[in-house]
């Protein structure tokens, strides 16, 4: 993966259904593992 988001680096995706997307994300400000970031649509698919 390695896309971000903000500033969010997107570590892997970790499900898919309905119209979401979730993702395990690393936190570049505090440089540590965040909790799932969901996104509402699958065009952010990576």
């Amino acid at each position: 993966m390695g896309c971000t988001l903000g500033h969010y680096r997107i570590v892997e995706q970790i499900g898919l259904g309905g119209m979401v997307v979730v993702y395990r994300a690393h936190d570049e400000r505090v440089g540590r593992m965040m909790p799932p970031i969901f996104t509402a649509s699958r065009r952010y698919t990576m």
